[in-house]
Formats: structure tokens, C-alpha cells, sequence
């Protein structure tokens, strides 16, 4: 009969060992439309993912970007966004195509949705208010609004400068934010009369990201990261990490994780805020990132400048369940079930004290595939899961990490 301690000597005695030489996990593989220029990105709630592509035009994926449809042949598309009721919403440049188009099928037909006055002009950014108004903003006519889904709009406010509006978005406070090549501007009364905004003067904005607690990011071309607290009265300054200055698009996860893309240096995360940001390109062979959206199971999607869209290996979402708050006597971490499994597996573990918790997965060479926690936790009893779709049928290796404490068990994935 085996001592139960050697169990656990084994794959302890690897990681001593290859540790130090191990590598992380490739965080990004491509997914499709070879070479070409992916200048927006767009996901639905149920996963439906759109790009415009000049040259092409609109496509649509509905299996995470491996394969691609075209749906539009409007190919000058420079923005899409999705309007609370799921209508999508295309801006066009240049061309007999430029204007505003609209889909109200998961983007299989689309419809031209731009009577207006005056000459329509390239449409660079839209945003959608609580009530249903809708919003684009153009290099000609500055800021138009719609209150019937896109199919009049007006010409609204004054204040603005007389360049381009790059990006916009609506604050949780109802405040319309507008990113320019001169700044940022803020709308206090649905974009009838806009200031412009301090401490983000002359940066220009070429994405804007709002999130339900106030907050709002800003990403410039040649000033970082600027991000609000207080729904777009006030900026601050945010560069600590990033080797680019030149931020084209903003992402958060649901566990509260930043992605900043830039136009020449890949993707960077922040885990505190925005406070701070690391690089997160391995596996980007295009650095040069036009789009990011994020879709409902954490997955990150990059539109690039000439090669396509690539895909994160893993959920970006560090899913962790606690299924008991009652403190247990000591640290421990269960063997996963099923075992073997294909492709999911799920893993128990238990915390004593409060402390920092990781759990990752490693390969027979000591290398991380995956990384499942990375936080802080109460004590009591947690749960979560190893999706092991992109890995290859073999050997692995969970290890959990809470303080001193470090424990892994062994983990057989048949396919």
C-alpha cells in the first residue's frame, strides 16, 4: 500500500524543478480573415460576432470567429456598436455606401438608417442612452441623435469643436461623453450644449469605455489611458505599464479586468483600476490592434491592422464559485472530477485564513496552460472549472497556491 504523502511528492518535486525555466501560457491564436484589415469589432449576447473589413465588408461568426460569412458588401465600414434591443448599428466612410446602416437580424441584412438634412459624412462612433436614444458621431455634422432607432436624426449641440468625433459613450449618470481630436467633451443635458472636459485637453480620444459604477476610460492617440471617476467631470492621467501611448480600443471583463489595445505595441491588462497596466500580447503576431470586444464568457477578440482577428486562448474570467462560507481547519485542495475528463473538470478546494489564492494549470514540462484564480479570498469552500477545449489530451498538473500553503494534483485529459 502506498503512503498517501507520496501522492502529492511527485508533481510537487516537478514544479521545484522546471519552476524556474517554465513558460507562460500563449495568451492569443488567430481565428481568421488572413490578412486582411479588421477596422471594427461587435459582439451580441449570444455570441454572434461581426466585423467590418474594408475592401470585404460587414462578416459575421457565430463560432468565435473560426469561421466567417459575409453579410453586407458596404466595405468601408470604420464602427460598429449594439444597441440595448440587440439592433446593430454600422458606420460607414467614403464611398456611395458612407452613412449609417442598421441590422435587426444578428447583422444577416442590413438596411441603410440615415435620413438627415445635411450630407451624413463619415460616422466614427455611436452610443445608446436609457431611453433609446441612439447617437453617431461624424467628421461632418458633429453629433447626430435619433429617437427611433436610427431611422431620422438630428443634428444636435453646440460647443463641440470642429474636428472629427472620433468615440462617444453615455455615463451611468446619463452624461454623453465625446471623444475629439481636440479632447474630451461632456454633455450634461442629452447633448443639447457640451463643455469640454479638464486634465484630458487636446488628446485626442480615439475610445471611450463606461462602466454601470461611474467610471469612464478614455483611450488617445500619444496620451495613454484617461480615465474618470465621477462620469466624465474631471480625467486622470493613467500610464504606469504602458510601453504605447497610442490606445485604440478598451475592454473590461465581468471579473473587473481592463484591456487596453494600442496601434503599435498589442494589448495590455490592469487588475487594479487602470491604475497600472502589464502587457498581454503573447501569440499576437500583429501588434497593430484596430477593435477589442469582449464576449459573455470572458473570451477577448482583437481586430488587427492587416492580419486578421485573433481570439484569447482562455477566458479572461477567472470563475471561482464559494459554495460554503464555513471555515474549515485547514487548507486543501481536492482531486478533480471527472478524471479523466473531456473537456471540463471541475475543482475543489478550501481556504483556513483569508489569503491570496491561485490556482493554475501546468503541462508535464512545468509550463502554465491555464491560469483559473488569481485573488484574494475569505476562508470557506470554493469551486471552479478547467475548460480544457484548446489543450491536447495528456498529463497535467492543478496547483494551488494560498499563502504557504501550496498543494496540486494530477489531472488526466483524454480526448
Amino acid at each position: 500500500m502506498k503512503h498517501p504523502s507520496v501522492q502529492y511528492m511527485i508533481p510537487l518535486i516537478i514544479f521545484v524543478l522546471l519552476g524556474t525555466h517554465g513558460g507562460t501560457a500563449q495568451a492569443w491564436k488567430h481565428v481568421g480573415l488572413d490578412s486582411s484589415v479588421v477596422q471594427s469589432l461587435a459582439m451580441r449576447a449570444d455570441s454572434v460576432l461581426i466585423a467590418g473589413v474594408p475592401t470585404i465588408g460587414i462578416l459575421r461568426s457565430t463560432d468565435q470567429g473560426a469561421t466567417w460569412a459575409l453579410s453586407d458588401t458596404a466595405d468601408n465600414v470604420y464602427s460598429l456598436a449594439i444597441s440595448s434591443n440587440g439592433h446593430i448599428f454600422a458606420g460607414l466612410f467614403r464611398g456611395s455606401y458612407h452613412g449609417i446602416h442598421r441590422s435587426t437580424d444578428d447583422g444577416l441584412t442590413w438596411h441603410r438608417r440615415d435620413a438627415f438634412s445635411g450630407t451624413i459624412g463619415d460616422i466614427h462612433a455611436f452610443a445608446f442612452d436609457m431611453s433609446g436614444n441612439a447617437y453617431a458621431g461624424g467628421a461632418l455634422q458633429g453629433i447626430l441623435a435619433s429617437s427611433d432607432e436610427g431611422a431620422s436624426w438630428d443634428r444636435i449641440g453646440s460647443g463641440l469643436p470642429a474636428g472629427a468625433i472620433l468615440s462617444l459613450a453615455v455615463a451611468a449618470n446619463g452624461n454623453i461623453i465625446a471623444g475629439t481630436e481636440d479632447g474630451l467633451y461632456r454633455s450634461t443635458n442629452s447633448g443639447n450644449f457640451w463643455t469640454q472636459t479638464n486634465n484630458a485637453s487636446h488628446a485626442t480620444c480615439l475610445s471611450l469605455l463606461a462602466i454601470d459604477d461611474g467610471r469612464v476610460f478614455a483611450g488617445t492617440t500619444g496620451g495613454g489611458v484617461y480615465f474618470s471617476n465621477n462620469s466624465g467631470t474631471s480625467w486622470t492621467n493613467s500610464t504606469a505599464g504602458l510601453t504605447s501611448m497610442n490606445v485604440s480600443a478598451i475592454a473590461l471583463n465581468s471579473d473587473g479586468i481592463l484591456f487596453a489595445a494600442t496601434s503599435d505595441s498589442g494589448v495590455f491588462h490592469s487588475e487594479n483600476g487602470g491604475a497600472s497596466w502589464m502587457p498581454f500580447s503573447d501569440g499576437l503576431t500583429n501588434t497593430n490592434i484596430n477593435a477589442m470586444v469582449i464576449d459573455q464568457k470572458g473570451y477577448l477578440y482583437a481586430g488587427t491592422n492587416g492580419n486578421g482577428v485573433f481570439k484569447t486562448m482562455e477566458s479572461t474570467v477567472l470563475s471561482v464559485h464559494e459554495i460554503s462560507d464555513r471555515i474549515p481547519e485547514q487548507f486543501s485542495l481536492a482531486q478533480n472530477y471527472p478524471n479523466p475528463f473531456n473537456p471540463l473538470t471541475n475543482i475543489q478546494f478550501q481556504i483556513s485564513h483569508r489569503s491570496f489564492v491561485t490556482l493554475k494549470i501546468y503541462n508535464l514540462l512545468g509550463n502554465e496552460v491555464a491560469k483559473l484564480l488569481s485573488e484574494e479570498l475569505q476562508p470557506g469552500t470554493y469551486s471552479t472549472a478547467w475548460d480544457a477545449s484548446n489543450a491536447p489530451t495528456g498529463v497535467y498538473f492543478a496547483r494551488l497556491q494560498a499563502g504557504t500553503f501550496i498543494r496540486s494534483r494530477k489531472l488526466v485529459l483524454l480526448k
